[in-house]
């Protein structure tokens, strides 16, 4: 499985895919509007993105049959919710204090080593 860490500084280093899961965090979303949210101009640069995102286990691809045709949706995972909280946590740590800020920090790199060590 892939760290926290990992799957964070994706997200902190890539707006799109952050845009991304922020909109997942809300709802479950077809491909076709994920393209739209993120401004991507290709197909393919959203399929890779979106594979990226699969493969740090931040999102869930499923499919749906509708009348005639099979159609693609993109949910946030339980993983990706945790990531997402990480992410709210270094936020809110931007805008303190240092010493409030460290003690954010310290709480969001505990509770990602009790996950990791099965606590």
């Amino acid at each position: 499985m892939v760290s926290y860490k990992e799957a964070v500084a994706t997200l902190m280093l890539d707006d799109r895919k952050a845009r991304i899961v922020f909109h997942l965090e809300k709802e479950v979303l077809p491909f076709s509007r994920i393209k739209q949210i993120s401004e991507y101009d290709h197909n393919q640069s959203l399929t890779r993105s979106l594979r990226k995102l699969e493969y740090l286990g931040v999102v869930h691809h499923t499919y749906r049959h509708g009348s005639s045709e099979v159609y693609s949706y993109y949910e946030l995972s339980p993983f990706g919710r945790d990531v997402v909280g990480k992410l709210r946590l270094l936020e809110s740590a931007a805008t303190q204090e240092p010493v409030a800020k460290k003690r954010i920090l310290r709480k969001a790199l505990n509770a990602s080593r009790r996950r990791s060590e099965g606590r």
